[in-house]
């Protein structure tokens, strides 16, 4: 299959700590895999190394097999890689259509001559709309997006990153947070988005992640110490022992 991202021996180093010690996968196009392994084990260190907010020390990131090694975050971004954070990233202030507007924007509103404008700005809207929609977010399209649920706030972090379409997509733990009531319908919703696209995932919630992942890649110490199906990952000893309770 062909990989969408990829990295070749990668090392991060602070001082004399090693977050990352030669690290090589590939993420194949239209696969969702899921990085699991105890806190420490390097999971954030790499989604931040793959989408540019981490520069590496040793080796190198490849998009699309382009080496994107020394290209900062927002030039990743606009080549097709976006990710999501641990902690919600929403503008409290601005109504969510707001946010999913800005969002739109940064990423893809190219020049226009006066005369455009007006086209451009429908265009955008009618992007905008289809994605609160999609997100079951429009009836909240008016609301300051600090008085959303936290769940709510998960979706319209969730589509302000898919609002521009990434070919792929680092998700940083996107359940966190979310409560009991709304869990089922907000895992659904971030399955439903996954599928398809090629999409790297960290998230602590091991039913969520055998559930929705094609392949699970187990980290320990900044180390890849296995990676397989979910079927083949439950039956490592040393995951079992380690992460799924035996």
């Amino acid at each position: 299959m062909t990989q969408a991202l990829s990295c070749r021996d990668v090392s991060v180093r602070f001082g004399a700590f090693s977050a990352l010690e030669s690290v090589t996968l590939d993420f194949e196009q239209g696969i969702t895999t899921a990085l699991i392994g105890p806190n420490g084990a390097g999971k954030t260190t790499l989604l931040n190394t793959l989408s540019g907010l981490q520069k590496v020390s040793d080796g190198k990131i490849l998009l699309n097999g382009t080496d994107i090694t020394g290209a900062p975050a927002h030039a990743r971004a606009r080549q097709g890689l976006s990710r999501s954070f641990q902690i919600v990233t929403v503008f409290p202030q601005m109504t969510v259509l707001e946010n999913v507007r800005f969002a739109r924007q940064r990423h893809h509103m190219p020049f226009a001559v006066p005369w455009q404008i007006i086209d451009r700005y429908r265009l955008l809207h009618q992007e905008v709309e289809r994605t609160l929609e999609r997100f079951a977010l429009l009836d909240v399209a008016h609301l300051p997006a600090g008085t959303l649920s936290h769940g709510r706030q998960r979706a319209l972090e969730l589509a302000m990153v898919l609002v521009n379409e990434p070919r792929v997509l680092l998700l940083d733990e996107p359940l966190a947070g979310v409560g009991h009531s709304e869990l089922d319908a907000f895992t659904e919703l971030v399955r439903e988005q996954c599928r398809g696209r090629t999409t790297i995932l960290v998230e602590h919630n091991m039913d969520v992640v055998l559930s929705m992942a094609d392949i699970v890649v187990v980290l320990a110490a900044g180390q890849v110490i296995a990676q397989g199906t979910p079927a083949e990952i439950r039956q490592d000893a040393r995951v079992q022992d380690a992460y799924l309770g035996g």
